[in-house]
């Protein structure tokens, strides 16, 4: 753990950058979701660095697809849950035909605001970046949902810790090579939207909003957003507004899984390729060519001579010289792979995700019985989130009833 100074030292430092820790944080895994995690490091095959310091040449995604197969088992188009009104709720009691016309209506919110395909994103930001805030309204009639980066977002809750009484939305911008700051408040009775503030550098002085020309001001009587935090403990969620995405506290042993990967790569180039070696008195150069790139294709950088190898490229060899082919025998191949195969099961058991090889399946058809004992774990986790979004789900659908209740026409 580090020391009390050391924390405020480096808390400090991000607040002097512009942003707090838990941007950062939250930056940081959705950036180990999207696979960028390493453009800070230089290349793969940069020999001015050592190989830990490089960003690997292979990634594997293993959290953005363990979490795709999450949101198809939960809100995939046949796993969507059926929306039904009852009866009896609230000590409310409906007859059969205002139930059969609330139905009709929720039917029909579910169409027009798309909440099908909304739903599986805002699952995906959940499980992305730990937490995801879904904010409702009404535009040119139509119900909308839309998503906003938890990151840029401050809540305050009612005494429940569910109910939003308070959210602010603040971010930077770039425009023509100047930056902005843009806020928005929510609270009722009023949403309000700044005109947007330049600032001189990402570490400006605080600004003080309340002289600050309001762009637009709407009246709300409800904060009409849901702000979900994903895979949270119950002791969690009175001391931290997030949750968990699936990919946190796997850093390192992700990381480990790229290199690994990376290394495997780089041993399938250098060994899968024979080297020529000569053998007796001094031959004649061979032909001589370039190397390839050792960057990709954006930084390219200039190549070293080599020698020409083809099968359309033959050598004269002195009297008594000799020629073998030097093969590895791939002991360091199956060392990276067995490491690979650790790494990868170590991740996938602690994410609570079953990604089956169908080569490992083998041929012959597994019984239901063994398919499910084979995904349980997964759909284990596909359940807990079922139970977690289906109530962020339903707040949704309430908000926009509401809404579509509360105004004209």
């Amino acid at each position: 753990m580090p020391a009390p100074q050391d924390t405020k030292a480096f808390a400090d430092k991000l607040a002097r950058a512009g942003e707090t820790d838990r941007f950062w944080r939250i930056n940081a895994l959705e950036m180990l979701w999207n696979g960028c995690g390493y453009d800070h490091r230089p290349s793969f095959w940069d020999q001015d660095y050592p190989l830990r310091e490089r960003a690997p040449a292979v990634q594997s995604q293993i959290v953005r697809t363990a979490g795709r197969r999450l949101v198809s088992l939960v809100f995939g188009e046949r796993a969507f849950p059926k929306l039904r009104v009852e009866r009896r709720s609230f000590g409310v009691e409906l007859t059969e035909p205002e139930a059969a016309q609330l139905q009709a209506l929720v039917d029909e919110v579910v169409r027009v605001a798309s909440l099908k395909r909304r739903m599986r994103e805002v699952l995906t930001d959940g499980l992305r970046a730990g937490t995801t805030v879904a904010l409702q309204s009404i535009r040119a009639g139509r119900p909308c949902v839309d998503i906003l980066p938890a990151k840029w977002c401050s809540p305050t809750f009612a005494a429940d810790g569910v109910t939003l009484e308070k959210l602010v939305v603040e971010y930077k911008f770039p425009d023509q090579g100047k930056w902005f700051v843009h806020r928005r408040v929510i609270q009722a009775p009023r949403d309000v939207t700044y005109e947007p503030v330049q600032i001189e550098s990402l570490e400006h002085a605080p600004i003080d909003w309340t002289k600050v020309p309001i762009a637009h001001d709407l009246p709300c009587a409800f904060v009409a957003a849901v702000w979900h935090r994903n895979m949270a403990e119950s002791i969690e969620t009175s001391t931290n507004v997030d949750g968990h995405a699936l990919g946190e506290g796997l850093e390192s042993e992700i990381g480990a899984l790229d290199m690994e990967l990376s290394q495997l790569y780089r041993n399938a180039l250098y060994n899968g390729d024979p080297q020529m070696v000569r053998i007796g008195l001094d031959a004649p150069e061979l032909p001589q060519g370039r190397t390839a790139s050792t960057r990709d294709e954006w930084t390219p950088i200039a190549s070293r001579p080599a020698a020409k190898r083809s099968v359309a490229v033959a050598c004269d060899l002195p009297e008594g010289g000799d020629a073998k082919l030097v093969e590895s025998s791939g002991a360091g191949a199956q060392i990276i792979n067995g490491a690979v195969q650790e790494l990868r099961r170590v991740i996938v058991d602690a994410m609570g995700v079953v990604l089956a090889d169908p080569a490992q399946l083998g041929t012959g058809e597994l019984s239901a019985r063994a398919l499910s004992m084979l995904m349980a774990p997964m759909l284990a986790t596909a359940d807990d989130l079922r139970v977690e979004y289906g109530d962020a789900l339903c707040l949704i659908l309430d908000q926009l009833l509401r809404l579509c209740a509360m105004t004209p026409g």
